[in-house]
């Protein structure tokens, strides 16, 4: 009898360690799974992406009429500002927004910012014309325009082939303009006399901001970063500033938009200087960065 208690207590303890490895083994695959949807969770995360953006900027006035043009028909006296090409180049950031707090963005979208500098030429012209065959210059000056930006962007990716990609975004912009500017530099401490001209290009605001977007194309790889080629569009709201002109013409002083209170012209009223233009973007961005987690080009876009 003993024997045979003796024989199922040994039976016993043997199904026991038998069973006991089953739970640990169905709880280390349970968290064996949890920390796999965990690093799949985190992998899906934000993917940051810094570049180095040049551009070259086209006025919007090169392509019109001779909109920055004005003139005061009594003394006929023009004065114009003519655009030339400018440039722009800065630091870009693009944040890919597969998620956004709790909200789970497609990882077709993205948003972009940076930090800009921008450089706007024109050349200001005053001319005679009273021989209008042969108008004579009696001053031409280049002048510069010098604003700060930072544009919120939201973009659009879309994979055209295995490494290539179209992008298309949208979005707003803050420009800071530091300073006004005014040509010729001795002006300001030259006394009038015959001869003497002035063009001063007051900024509408110390903050500006402006409408903006582009369309493009780039070249995206795994070790090499990715290489963008587009163009771009940018409009401030209402407009950049306003241009001032005079020239003295004897002892004259004369001013563009004459009319029959102001035979010379009112000092007063400013030419209007949108500022919009068309740029052609050259753009690199280095290999992105994801905390613990090693991105392909193609998963998500940036």
């Amino acid at each position: 009898m003993r024997n045979y208690k003796l024989f199922i207590l040994l039976l016993l303890g043997e199904l026991l360690c038998f069973l006991r490895p089953f739970p640990l083994f169905a709880q280390s695959k349970k968290s064996d799974s949890q920390k796999a949807r965990k690093e799949q969770k985190e992998s899906r995360g934000n993917l940051i992406t810094l570049g180095v953006e040049p551009s070259l900027l086209f006025p919007t006035e090169l392509f019109g009429s001779a909109a920055l043009k004005a003139e005061n028909p009594n003394y006929r006296i023009a004065f114009s500002l003519r655009p030339l090409m400018s440039y722009r180049a800065g630091l870009g950031i693009r944040l890919d927004a597969f998620k956004l707090g709790r909200a789970a963005l497609s990882n077709q979208f993205s948003l972009a910012t940076g930090l800009f500098y921008s450089q706007r030429r024109w050349q200001a012209v005053v001319e005679n014309k009273s021989n209008p065959e042969n108008p004579t210059v009696i001053g031409k000056d280049e002048i510069r325009f010098i604003s700060y930006e930072m544009p919120l962007l939201l973009q659009l990716h879309v994979q055209a082939g295995e490494k290539v990609w179209f992008s298309a975004g949208t979005g707003m912009g803050v420009e800071f303009f530091p300073s006004h500017a005014y040509v010729p530099d001795a002006a300001a401490h030259t006394p009038p006399a015959d001869g003497y001209w002035l063009c001063y290009l007051a900024r509408k605001n110390l903050f500006v901001p402006a409408f903006k977007m582009h369309l493009g194309a780039e070249w995206r790889t795994l070790k090499a970063g990715y290489l963008y080629a587009g163009m771009s569009y940018h409009q401030p709201l209402p407009r950049m500033g306003d241009a001032f002109w005079r020239a003295d013409i004897g002892d004259q002083a004369v001013h563009p938009y004459a009319t029959p209170d102001f035979p010379a012209g009112h000092p007063d009223l400013s030419m209007r200087v949108g500022g919009s233009w068309f740029s052609l973007d050259l753009k690199y961005f280095f290999k992105p960065s994801r905390t613990g987690t090693k991105p392909t080009p193609f998963s998500p876009a940036p």
